[in-house]
């Protein structure tokens, strides 16, 4: 890296940190939602630029994923108001699960065991199937519940990419990339729970730090993956 280089990076990164910070902060009770909706708006586009600067080549997949999430955060902020919103914000997030899948899938270190994947598709199947159940003890309607379900499967094939990208790559910090894909199927999946079945009292503590979690693992797992340090 140049100098220059690497000066842009530190300051992004400690832009995100400050962000981050401040975002958990406004998230513990009383809330401060002018705060958090402000930080919250900020994190994935200081992460992608983070990315863009921080690597050469970019992955293109990993930034853009980013970029989804930024737009699924902003439409989410609006969800309160309309529920159209929180729909077309779901779209996002799951357009960037498919490119984070497409990134894995693209960088396998070998070719998986096709018992390998089958095993791992029926474990993430039976843990849609259990926490539908679930949901629907609670007020999800009919139309809510194929949302659900599509979008617990999207995010589920992105973490089993994850998956097979650290199985067939074997380093640590594949293996961080698909730790971050489980704090993002855990984070959505309280956000489900708090939503459509049991509202939760620091629930969006308990989201925001394992998206953030999730997200800055992917970005810098990645990142690590391809030699930077």
């Amino acid at each position: 890296w140049g100098g220059s280089t690497l000066l842009k990076t530190n300051v992004i990164l400690f832009l995100f940190l400050i962000a981050a910070g401040a975002q958990l902060f406004a998230c513990v009770p009383p809330m401060r939602a002018r705060l958090r909706y402000a930080t919250k708006l900020l994190l994935m586009p200081l992460l992608a630029l983070w990315l863009l600067f921080a690597t050469n080549p970019t992955p293109h997949a990993i930034t853009l994923g980013l970029l989804c999430g930024f737009l699924g955060d902003l439409l989410l902020l609006a969800a309160a108001k309309k529920s159209f919103f929180f729909v077309v914000g779901s779209s996002f997030f799951a357009a960037g699960h498919v490119l984070y899948a497409i990134y894995f899938l693209t960088h396998l270190g070998a070719a998986p065991s096709s018992v390998l994947i089958a095993f791992g598709a029926l474990l993430y199947a039976l843990y849609i199937a259990l926490l539908l159940r679930r949901l629907r003890k609670g007020d999800i309607g009919g139309k809510m519940q194929v949302l659900a379900a599509s979008y617990l499967a999207v995010i589920s094939f992105m973490s089993l990419c994850a998956f097979l990208f650290a199985v067939t790559n074997g380093s640590i910090w594949h293996w961080m990339v698909f730790a971050a894909s489980l704090l993002f199927l855990f984070s959505d999946s309280v956000l489900a729970y708090d939503k459509y079945y049991k509202k939760l009292k620091f629930r969006y503590l308990i989201v925001m730090s394992t998206y953030i979690l999730a997200q800055a693992g992917i970005t810098f797992g990645v990142y690590l993956t391809l030699g930077g340090h």
